[in-house]
């Protein structure tokens, strides 16, 4: 995971985000926790729709499954990205885009 919109990356970036993964979960591990998310997440596993957040803590629940998980995230930047990348907004930060912290499987009862 990284700050796509990051110095030296895609600065302007505006738009949607898309991770695919495919992984083996036990039935135990119910929860993903995403980390930092620059700005909103939606995630589906198994073509099951499994949430939206806007804010942390940016954890879905997976359900109790056990075998092959077919996982994908959308992550969406905040449209004001673009207009505080101007000259009289310089002194503003710029929010990060995408997955920028470690992921997780957990384990919750």
């Amino acid at each position: 995971p990284f700050d796509i919109s990051a110095p030296g990356k895609l600065v302007n970036f505006c738009g949607e985000v898309k991770y695919n993964a495919t992984f083996i979960k036990e039935k135990e591990y119910n929860v993903l926790d995403l980390g930092d998310v620059g700005e909103i997440a939606e995630v589906w596993c198994n073509g099951n729709y499994r949430g939206t957040r806007a804010n942390a803590p940016y954890k879905f629940n997976l359900g109790e499954f056990e075998g092959k998980a077919d996982l994908e995230i959308k992550v969406t930047s905040n449209t004001g990205h673009i207009e505080l990348s101007g000259n009289l907004n310089a002194h503003l930060p710029i929010f990060p885009t995408g997955i920028t912290g470690e992921i997780s499987l957990c384990k919750y009862e």
